[in-house]
């Protein structure tokens, strides 16, 4: 679980360096403000974090230079960009600030009934942001270069657990006279920086509505799929299908946190036994127990591949510490330069899964420009749950129903085995 240790109290940072401390950062139209998240040896009570939160609205009232945006923008141009604000010692000071609060807690001024966004009111290089809406609908958005999403799940259904309970400690409802207001960290924005954010907000706003998002819930979930004698993990990747072909590799990740540092390693979720059943099943001419029994060795292979990965026995790994190895001047292995290698290595599909009853909705960008991001839920008995994301040229919305379609002639399948279709 050393991944952990990095989702609080740390940040990306272009270039060299790193930093570290106890204090939470907020973020109200773009402007900043520093609370520390303790006082007189304790943590804030629920009453004293209310004070500092109602204070931080009742002076961000005006819109600020939205400096951070600069942050979503090029790692390279934002390396530069940092450069230039970090030229400032007030900037530099602010900086610090930033990077080595706990968190940031994003208090955004829209009122989204399903999603929405202001990047100037971010730092994305942040691991973890929690973001507040004016109609109280909240989120979270995860940083993942340093982290994966198993700990933010985790940690986020832990908030909302904690949160429910009926004896959940506010602390006392008085306010200690020791409680200082919080401190706003103003940016000095000079004309380069200035033009700075106008190049990153209009990079910005390409990128977002360059984009598409599908959601879908099919008509069953965990508690079907076991009757069918299957595993939601095994079974759902095994059942994707897409009419045509992905030009490129396919990747599920697997856990690795069995070993020290470990992250993850890539299941590869087309194999020969998957096409066998894929092509089976839509050609309308294959006898129905065949069908069935080309499906359970898809997924018996997936459960392989999926062992071995788990157990670091992958290949991506291990291919990508051997180009990292290479010294500057060296030749490129032939393996390296192979036209199937390099397709292997194209991420049509990007999927993964995770589970908690608390957090039930996340999602992530496509890998490449023309492929799809597909986070699924399998854990809830009542459905099963997929986020895709991808540019607006791709099929998204045919991609999401071709899942539907897939999922629906698994259940006709092996309907007969299993639960009768009205107690759905």
């Amino acid at each position: 679980m050393d991944s952990w240790r990095w989702m609080f109290d740390a940040c990306r940072v272009p270039g060299l360096g790193g930093k570290d401390f106890r204090t939470v950062v907020f973020i109200r139209k773009n402007k900043f403000w520093k609370v520390d998240a303790s006082v007189d040896h304790r943590l804030l009570s629920t009453a004293e974090w209310e004070r500092q939160i109602q204070h931080i609205y009742d002076n961000s009232m005006t819109e600020y230079p939205p400096v951070g945006i600069l942050t979503s923008n090029n790692r390279d141009t934002w390396a530069k960009d940092y450069d230039l604000l970090s030229a400032s010692e007030r900037n530099k000071r602010i900086l610090n600030e930033i990077e080595s609060s706990a968190f940031v807690v994003c208090l955004d001024s829209e009122k989204p009934e399903t999603d929405g966004g202001e990047l100037g009111n971010r730092w994305v290089d942040k691991p973890v942001q929690f973001i507040v809406w004016d109609n109280a609908k909240a989120g979270i958005m995860g940083e993942h270069s340093v982290m994966d999403g198993t700990p933010t799940a985790v940690m986020s259904g832990s908030v909302v657990a904690a949160i429910k309970k009926q004896d959940f400690d506010h602390g006392s409802p008085s306010i200690s006279a020791n409680l200082s207001f919080p401190q706003s960290l103003d940016f000095e924005v000079d004309t380069e920086i200035d033009a700075s954010i106008t190049i990153a907000t209009n990079a910005a706003r390409v990128l977002i509505n360059s984009h598409i998002l599908s959601f879908l819930r099919t008509s069953y979930g965990k508690r079907q799929i076991k009757v069918f004698g299957f595993s939601p993990d095994t079974c759902i990747p095994s059942a994707h299908r897409w009419p045509g072909k992905l030009n490129g590799g396919t990747y599920e990740a697997a856990t690795t946190r069995k070993f020290q540092h470990g992250r993850t390693e890539t299941i590869r979720v087309v194999s020969e036994e998957s096409v066998k059943w894929c092509e089976s099943i839509d050609s309308g001419s294959v006898d129905r127990e065949e069908v069935k029994a080309l499906f359970k060795e898809a997924c018996h292979a997936h459960r392989a591949c999926a062992r071995e990965a788990g157990n670091a026995q992958g290949v991506d790994r291990v291919i990508f510490g051997m180009q990292q190895m290479r010294r500057p001047g060296e030749e490129v292995p032939e393996l390296f330069t192979d036209n199937l290698f390099q397709r292997s290595k194209h991420w049509v599909l990007s999927t993964s899964a995770i589970y908690n009853p608390n957090f039930r909705v996340y999602g992530w960008g496509e890998v490449v420009p023309d492929g799809f991001g597909v986070a699924y839920v399998a854990g809830f008995d009542e459905f099963l749950q997929f986020t895709v994301t991808s540019r607006k040229d791709m099929p998204n919305h045919r991609f999401t129903e071709e899942i539907d379609r897939a999922a629906e002639d698994l259940r006709a399948l092996f309907q007969d085995e299993g639960i009768a279709t009205s107690k759905l």
